[in-house]
């Protein structure tokens, strides 16, 4: 009730709540791409080939490789955009990438962008594929036909199996670049195995092996 006569009214105490914590600054996503080619295509697009490394500390989701034109005065005249291979890479972690500039601008020269950010979601991979390629077949006009089976050795179906071929010249460098699937949509089940074949035709120059790497997703 109202304090009586002579009744001091009840002090109000002020409490300072604390300024919450500051956020933890997140380090910066760091690489590098490495460009080892580039071969023309249609009129004036051309593919770029080369390796991106993950420097960071922490796994990065979706590398980008930004294309910067530029004229004889280096100022920019257009951007083209591609993507590694791998949706994401761990610390130290490696992919090649294969980068269409389609219908370019006139220009002068270009620059290659890396962009990375920290990855927010890493689809699980699926364990124990293994893949067996056959000797590889070349074709007329600079082609190749390679094909072989990847077989689920895992225990757990595998989805969106994927196989990845590289060419490489002497020195390891990337001369050329493709994928295939080798499943279908219902994927592989443990101790199944599925053939896959594909064709190679973007080369810088004529490749010294090809080295052929299997992926999927559980």
């Amino acid at each position: 009730g109202a304090p009586g006569a002579g009744e001091a009214p009840a002090a109000v105490v002020g409490l300072e709540a604390p300024a919450p914590a500051p956020e933890p600054r997140r380090a910066r996503a760091t690489g590098t791409f490495a460009l080892h080619g580039q071969v023309a295509a249609v009129g004036s697009s051309f593919y770029l080939l080369g390796v991106v490394e993950n420097t960071s500390s922490f796994a990065v989701g979706k590398p980008r490789i930004d294309v910067v034109l530029l004229d004889e005065a280096g100022a920019e005249v257009g951007v083209h955009q591609g993507y590694a291979e791998e949706d994401d890479l761990d610390p130290g972690g490696r992919s090649p990438a294969l980068v269409l500039v389609h219908e370019p601008r006139p220009h002068a020269s270009f620059r290659c962008e890396l962009r990375l950010e920290a990855a927010t979601y890493r689809a699980p991979r699926a364990a124990g594929l293994v893949v067996t390629p056959l000797p590889p077949e070349e074709l007329r006009g600079g082609r190749w036909r390679l094909a072989g089976s990847a077989r689920n050795d895992g225990a757990h179906l595998a989805r969106f199996v994927e196989v990845r071929i590289e060419a490489l010249d002497e020195e390891g460098r990337l001369v050329g670049l493709t994928r295939t699937f080798a499943a279908g949509k219902d994927g592989l089940e443990p101790g199944e195995t599925a053939r896959y074949k594909a064709e190679l035709g973007v080369l810088v120059r004529r490749p010294a092996r090809f080295e052929v790497t299997v992926s999927g997703k559980r």
